[in-house]
Protein backbone atom coordinates (compact mmCIF):
# COMPACT_ATOMS: atom_id res chain seq x y z
CA UNK A 1 0.00 0.00 0.00
CA UNK A 2 2.82 2.42 0.88
CA UNK A 3 4.49 1.68 -2.45
CA UNK A 4 1.25 2.50 -4.31
CA UNK A 5 0.90 5.81 -2.44
CA UNK A 6 4.53 6.70 -3.22
CA UNK A 7 4.03 5.93 -6.91
CA UNK A 8 0.80 7.92 -7.00
CA UNK A 9 2.46 10.86 -5.23
CA UNK A 10 5.44 10.77 -7.63
CA UNK A 11 3.10 10.69 -10.64
CA UNK A 12 1.09 13.65 -9.33
CA UNK A 13 4.25 15.60 -8.53
CA UNK A 14 5.63 14.95 -12.04
CA UNK A 15 2.35 15.97 -13.64
CA UNK A 16 2.21 19.13 -11.54
CA UNK A 17 5.77 20.12 -12.47
CA UNK A 18 5.13 19.52 -16.16
CA UNK A 19 2.18 21.89 -16.19
CA UNK A 20 4.37 24.63 -14.68
CA UNK A 21 7.07 24.51 -17.34
CA UNK A 22 7.05 27.02 -20.15
CA UNK A 23 5.94 25.79 -23.55
CA UNK A 24 8.53 25.76 -26.31
CA UNK A 25 8.43 28.98 -28.31
CA UNK A 26 8.88 28.58 -32.06
CA UNK A 27 8.25 31.20 -34.72
CA UNK A 28 6.90 29.47 -37.82
CA UNK A 29 7.92 31.10 -41.11
CA UNK A 30 9.77 28.36 -42.96
CA UNK A 31 10.75 30.53 -45.94
CA UNK A 32 12.37 33.28 -43.91
CA UNK A 33 15.93 31.93 -44.04
CA UNK A 34 15.88 31.74 -47.84
CA UNK A 35 14.42 35.26 -47.95
CA UNK A 36 16.96 36.96 -45.65
CA UNK A 37 20.14 34.97 -46.35
CA UNK A 38 22.67 37.17 -48.14
CA UNK A 39 20.22 40.08 -48.09
CA UNK A 40 20.82 43.58 -46.72
CA UNK A 41 18.04 45.49 -45.02
CA UNK A 42 17.78 49.19 -44.37
CA UNK A 43 16.78 49.57 -40.73
CA UNK A 44 14.18 52.30 -40.23
CA UNK A 45 13.73 51.60 -36.52
CA UNK A 46 15.84 49.75 -33.94
CA UNK A 47 14.18 50.63 -30.66
CA UNK A 48 15.69 49.28 -27.49
CA UNK A 49 13.64 49.16 -24.26
CA UNK A 50 14.83 48.12 -20.78
CA UNK A 51 11.89 46.93 -18.65
CA UNK A 52 13.79 47.41 -15.36
CA UNK A 53 15.02 50.98 -15.83
CA UNK A 54 12.24 51.97 -18.27
CA UNK A 55 15.00 53.40 -20.44
CA UNK A 56 14.73 53.32 -24.20
CA UNK A 57 16.53 54.68 -27.22
CA UNK A 58 16.27 54.54 -30.99
CA UNK A 59 19.54 53.27 -32.45
CA UNK A 60 18.53 54.16 -36.02
CA UNK A 61 18.40 57.85 -35.04
CA UNK A 62 22.06 57.80 -33.99
CA UNK A 63 23.38 57.06 -37.49
CA UNK A 64 22.96 58.40 -41.01
CA UNK A 65 22.27 54.83 -42.17
CA UNK A 66 21.80 51.54 -40.35
CA UNK A 67 21.78 48.18 -42.18
CA UNK A 68 21.40 44.54 -41.19
CA UNK A 69 22.90 41.94 -43.52
CA UNK A 70 22.17 38.26 -42.95
CA UNK A 71 24.85 35.77 -44.00
CA UNK A 72 24.39 32.10 -43.09
CA UNK A 73 24.25 31.95 -39.27
CA UNK A 74 25.25 35.57 -38.64
CA UNK A 75 23.74 39.01 -38.97
CA UNK A 76 26.01 41.99 -39.53
CA UNK A 77 25.01 45.45 -38.36
CA UNK A 78 26.48 48.26 -40.44
CA UNK A 79 26.35 51.74 -38.90
CA UNK A 80 27.24 54.78 -40.99
CA UNK A 81 27.96 58.02 -39.21
CA UNK A 82 28.39 61.37 -40.98
CA UNK A 83 30.50 63.90 -39.15
CA UNK A 84 31.96 67.07 -40.64
CA UNK A 85 31.22 65.85 -44.14
CA UNK A 86 33.08 62.56 -43.76
CA UNK A 87 31.61 59.10 -43.47
CA UNK A 88 32.66 56.64 -40.77
CA UNK A 89 31.56 53.01 -40.95
CA UNK A 90 31.18 50.79 -37.89
CA UNK A 91 30.16 47.18 -37.80
CA UNK A 92 29.07 44.45 -35.42
CA UNK A 93 28.57 40.73 -36.01
CA UNK A 94 25.93 38.77 -34.14
CA UNK A 95 25.18 35.04 -34.20
CA UNK A 96 21.68 33.95 -35.19
CA UNK A 97 19.54 30.95 -34.35
CA UNK A 98 17.59 29.73 -37.37
CA UNK A 99 15.41 26.69 -36.59
CA UNK A 100 12.76 25.25 -38.86
CA UNK A 101 13.88 27.71 -41.54
CA UNK A 102 13.10 30.83 -39.57
CA UNK A 103 14.76 33.15 -37.08
CA UNK A 104 14.27 32.06 -33.46
CA UNK A 105 16.78 34.39 -31.80
CA UNK A 106 19.93 36.49 -31.96
CA UNK A 107 22.95 36.65 -29.64
CA UNK A 108 23.35 40.43 -29.35
CA UNK A 109 26.75 39.80 -27.79
CA UNK A 110 28.63 36.64 -26.90
CA UNK A 111 26.61 36.17 -23.70
CA UNK A 112 23.14 37.66 -24.28
CA UNK A 113 20.54 35.71 -26.25
CA UNK A 114 17.38 37.53 -27.36
CA UNK A 115 14.58 35.26 -28.55
CA UNK A 116 12.19 36.31 -31.28
CA UNK A 117 8.87 37.16 -29.59
CA UNK A 118 7.20 38.09 -32.87
CA UNK A 119 8.13 38.33 -36.51
CA UNK A 120 6.15 39.65 -39.45
CA UNK A 121 7.13 40.14 -43.06
CA UNK A 122 5.29 41.44 -46.08
CA UNK A 123 5.51 40.52 -49.74
CA UNK A 124 7.14 43.93 -50.32
CA UNK A 125 10.17 42.96 -48.19
CA UNK A 126 9.32 44.77 -44.97
CA UNK A 127 10.25 42.79 -41.85
CA UNK A 128 9.30 43.61 -38.26
CA UNK A 129 11.01 41.67 -35.47
CA UNK A 130 10.47 41.87 -31.72
CA UNK A 131 13.33 40.41 -29.69
CA UNK A 132 13.20 39.88 -25.94
CA UNK A 133 15.49 38.50 -23.29
CA UNK A 134 17.47 39.06 -20.15
CA UNK A 135 20.77 40.86 -20.53
CA UNK A 136 23.44 38.51 -19.25
CA UNK A 137 25.52 41.25 -17.61
CA UNK A 138 22.99 43.09 -15.46
CA UNK A 139 20.11 40.56 -15.62
CA UNK A 140 17.53 43.13 -16.75
CA UNK A 141 14.74 42.09 -19.14
CA UNK A 142 14.92 43.95 -22.43
CA UNK A 143 13.00 44.25 -25.69
CA UNK A 144 14.29 45.30 -29.11
CA UNK A 145 11.87 46.25 -31.91
CA UNK A 146 13.39 46.21 -35.39
CA UNK A 147 11.65 47.51 -38.53
CA UNK A 148 13.59 46.99 -41.75
CA UNK A 149 13.15 46.98 -45.50
CA UNK A 150 14.90 44.54 -47.88
CA UNK A 151 17.21 46.20 -50.40
CA UNK A 152 17.67 45.11 -54.00
CA UNK A 153 21.44 45.59 -53.71
CA UNK A 154 23.92 45.64 -50.86
CA UNK A 155 25.25 49.07 -49.90
CA UNK A 156 29.06 49.21 -50.24
CA UNK A 157 29.50 49.64 -46.48
CA UNK A 158 27.34 46.57 -45.75
CA UNK A 159 29.46 44.52 -48.18
CA UNK A 160 32.57 45.71 -46.39
CA UNK A 161 31.23 44.72 -42.94
CA UNK A 162 29.60 41.42 -43.96
CA UNK A 163 32.43 40.18 -46.16
CA UNK A 164 30.05 39.34 -49.02
CA UNK A 165 31.51 39.70 -52.51
CA UNK A 166 30.46 42.84 -54.41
Amino acid sequence: MKATVKILFAALLTLGLQSCTEEAHVIADQGLFEFVDETSFEVTSYEFYDHETLGNYELADMYANLYLTFVDDQVFMTKIELRDGSETVYGDAMATNFTAGTLQGIWTDQYTYMRVASLDRTAEGRVVIELEGQHEGHKQFQTIFIVMQALDAHPAAALQISGLPG
